[in-house]
């Protein structure tokens, strides 16, 4: 089953960074988040913010 949410812990773990890194992304308005208890992550947006990142094309589609 696929998330459609992730944690700041979780984000963390999976970009190889501290939670307080991604809680300042968050903060910076460079992640976008939703607060319900703590803080959460759509799928869609940490998809965008790591898309957004990238510094090579894609080589399928000739896209960064």
């Amino acid at each position: 089953m696929q998330k459609d949410y992730y944690s700041v812990e979780e984000i963390a773990e999976i970009l190889g960074v501290h939670p307080d890194t991604v809680r300042g992304w968050i903060r910076d308005k460079k992640l976008p988040a939703v607060r319900v208890g703590n803080y959460r992550v759509s799928k869609k947006d940490f998809d965008k913010f790591i898309q957004e990142r990238k510094t090579v094309e894609d080589e399928h589609t000739g896209e960064e």
